[in-house]
């Protein structure tokens, strides 16, 4: 009888992050209070890059450490944990500010024990749950203090009013950076760039090599990689630490690419290119 109400306090528990507890509508606050109304908006949306890849990877060793026991390594969730990555969760979440999201991380994960993660470790994590959701990095780390936080309010969709600074913010003049992290993930996993863009990937993992590929014939399972119809494929080769590969997109449309190598721990990507 003990065990099977540990069982069920646990579920509660990891459902608190993925169903914000309900207020008018579907949103909530922290511990099942409603969140605190501001007479203002929220300033900044999650789309405009408020993370960096350094801060989500660091996020990523974190999440693997003190998460995906429960939610599992690709955020899918498990037995008694909800996904951290689905359309439902962002749904859930949108219309709230990110410092929601973090104070209920902070006071309720990890589920053994809730509260243990100091604000910097939990905005590491969060970071690390934006990336995986495909929302943009940028320049400037995800901050810890509440009140910057409030002023970014999450959003599923990307706003149609925002323009360019919804788009992630290249690292370097001329290129978005996504890094290979010794986890086995491309951080950030989704992106968006223009037609016109370069994308660099920095093989950042000390330990292994790594490798970007659109092509079906390279791929371990074909159906992991797409490009837009009549464009050729491309292919880095292998990439060793410290190494970078660049490729400058001319065609819109959805791009879906691997590393062979570490494909079957999941490693793969997606680039959107718009017009």
């Amino acid at each position: 009888m003990k065990s099977r109400i540990a069982m069920a306090a646990l579920i509660l528990v990891a459902a608190a992050i993925a169903v914000p507890s309900s207020v008018p509508a579907k949103h909530a606050a922290p511990l099942g209070q409603p969140p605190a109304q501001s007479s203002a908006e929220p300033a900044q949306s999650v789309w405009g890059g408020v993370y960096t890849v350094e801060q989500a990877s660091r996020g990523g060793a974190l999440y693997a450490q003190r998460c995906a026991r429960c939610h599992g390594q690709d955020l899918t969730g498990g037995e008694i944990a909800p996904a951290l990555n689905s359309g439902e969760f962002k749904s859930n979440w949108t219309g709230l500010t990110i410092d929601d999201l973090l104070e209920r991380i902070k006071v309720s994960m990890p589920q053994d024990n809730p509260g243990s993660l100091s604000r910097q470790q939990t905005a590491d994590v969060v970071a690390f749950v934006l990336s995986r959701n495909g929302f943009p990095g940028g320049r400037t780390e995800l901050a810890r203090e509440a009140e910057v936080l409030k002023t970014i309010r999450f959003e599923q969709n990307k706003p149609e009013t925002a323009g360019a600074s919804v788009t992630p913010r290249p690292l370097e003049s001329d290129a978005v950076v996504v890094k290979m992290t010794t986890e086995h993930m491309f951080v950030p996993e989704k992106i968006t760039v223009a037609v016109g863009q370069t994308v660099e990937w920095v093989n950042d993992d000390k330990a292994s090599t790594h490798q970007v590929t659109t092509d079906p014939d390279v791929a371990v399972d074909p159906s992991h990689v797409s490009m837009p119809e009549g464009v050729a494929p491309f292919d880095s080769r292998l990439i060793t630490s410290g190494k970078s590969f660049r490729h400058q997109f001319t065609v819109p449309g959805l791009y879906r690419y691997a590393c062979p190598p570490h494909e079957n721990d999941g490693m793969l990507g997606e680039v959107t290119v718009t017009k």
